[in-house]
């Protein structure tokens, strides 16, 4: 066998080794190029460590490719990827029920609105078989469908089109660049907890309102207004500007020095739960609001509905306090392994 048989033959099995690769592999032609010139360099150095031996060049090639198997085998072991969970990876669990919850609400949402239309025509009809069947195939089609990929080997990046990896990439610069913390699992940078411009104009039109109702500019009817509601009135306006402050200092400090962040959130907490007192003064004593055209009950209903709204608002803020923690892990072991 001449030198031009040998790369031919060799060429050969490799076309047979991309043609059962998974598709998501052959999307990525550098990767490809990589992974095929890799095995042909194997080929190449262990059919020259056999002919060192004594045996043909002819010989060894052959003896290689024998050893190496068929080509749908070399392939296979390229599908072997995600941590097994049942019949789907685990890597593409969440998305699997991601699809079906989104496709589930689908059906459910196209069913009532049909049972809706046909109610005010006067055909109301419970489907409840169409819904279950509706159901039935969506979770068939779409569990089909993942069982098929995650025997491929795909990964969720790999269902990602090029624009969006690029995306991430350009993403995964900045995180890089700017210190925010890469998930040591995906290599994807960590989603910032803040919008610090966001947080910082939020926290200055806080604050502007808040100097209004503190300052009460004159106006031609205050006169009418009780001072008692008033004096609530600015009370509300400390109590709302040291929000926007703390707003301001947090877009300031953007997403870094964590506990700090903890802290200032938990006197944000302190300072909702102050609300508190004022807003059961106005619900006792509805007579104080002026210009409200409604029976006290409806007044007393709104600002018990605030105050709820609020203790509502404390918990969330204590659960994102909490959630930091996530956060901060993920920035201890992103320096780690830095170090």
């Amino acid at each position: 066998m001449s030198q031009n048989n040998m790369e031919e033959t060799i060429k050969d099995y490799l076309k047979k080794i991309e043609e059962k690769l998974p598709e998501w592999m052959k999307d990525n032609k550098e990767e490809l190029t990589d992974i095929l010139n890799e095995i042909e360099e194997h080929i190449w150095d262990r059919a020259e460590e056999l002919s060192n031996s004594g045996i043909s060049m002819e010989s060894s090639v052959q003896q290689v490719l024998t050893h190496m198997g068929a080509p749908e085998a070399i392939a296979k072991e390229y599908k072997r990827r995600g941590t097994p969970k049942v019949f789907i990876s685990e890597d593409l669990w969440p998305l699997y029920t991601r699809v079906l919850g989104i496709l589930s609400i689908v059906v459910v949402t196209v069913y009532l609105v049909f049972m809706i239309i046909n109610l005010v025509l006067g055909r109301f009809q419970l489907d409840i078989v169409g819904i279950l069947f509706g159901l039935t195939g969506i979770f068939t089609i779409v569990t089909i469908m993942f069982v098929a990929l995650s025997m491929e080997g795909y990964l969720p990046e790999n269902l990602k089109s090029s624009e969006e990896r690029e995306r991430e990439r350009r993403k995964l610069k900045i995180a890089k660049k700017t210190g925010i913390p890469i998930l040591s699992q995906v290599g994807e940078p960590l989603k910032s907890f803040i919008q610090p411009s966001s947080m910082i104009v939020g926290g200055i039109i806080q604050m502007a309102i808040g100097l209004v109702f503190v300052i009460q500019p004159e106006m031609g009817f205050s006169h009418l207004i009780e001072n008692q509601f008033l004096t609530i009135l600015r009370l509300f306006g400390v109590l709302i500007i040291s929000e926007g402050s703390l707003h301001l200092i947090r877009g300031i400090i953007g997403n870094q020095q964590i506990t700090k962040h903890q802290f200032i959130i938990g006197i944000k907490i302190f300072l909702s739960i102050m609300n508190i007192p004022l807003l059961v003064i106005l619900m006792e004593q509805p007579e104080l609001v002026p210009f409200v055209p409604f029976e006290d009950f409806l007044i007393r209903g709104f600002f018990g509905f605030v105050i709820v709204m609020v203790i509502i608002g404390a918990f969330s803020n204590a659960y994102k306090a909490v959630s930091l923690e996530k956060y901060r892990k993920e920035s201890n072991k992103s320096n780690d392994k830095a170090i």
